[in-house]
């Protein structure tokens, strides 16, 4: 059963990824554990997690119809898609 949390995190990182079970098992393999989800945040599949040290952050996985058509574009050359509001 998790812990409780103690304090507010004074970060909390939105990791945005194209698919949510690779980044998952990369993540678990790096100490992470999931603490909750992966679940529906408004269209987009998310899963808490928290890192070794115990901060929380989420993952979540960008829905097929808010990716880029053009995969070659970069980062900047792209807008980012708008994501839920944590």
């Amino acid at each position: 059963m998790p812990e409780p949390k103690r304090r507010k995190n004074r970060i909390h990182l939105d990791l945005r990824v194209p698919r949510m079970e690779p980044e998952l098992a990369r993540l678990r393999a790096l100490g992470a554990r999931a603490v909750r989800g992966p679940f529906d945040d408004e269209g987009w599949l998310t899963t808490v997690l928290l890192d070794p040290q115990g901060n929380e952050f989420c993952v979540l996985e960008v829905p097929a119809d808010a990716r880029p058509a053009d995969r070659r574009l970069g980062a900047a050359e792209s807008p980012a898609p708008d994501g839920p509001s944590s």
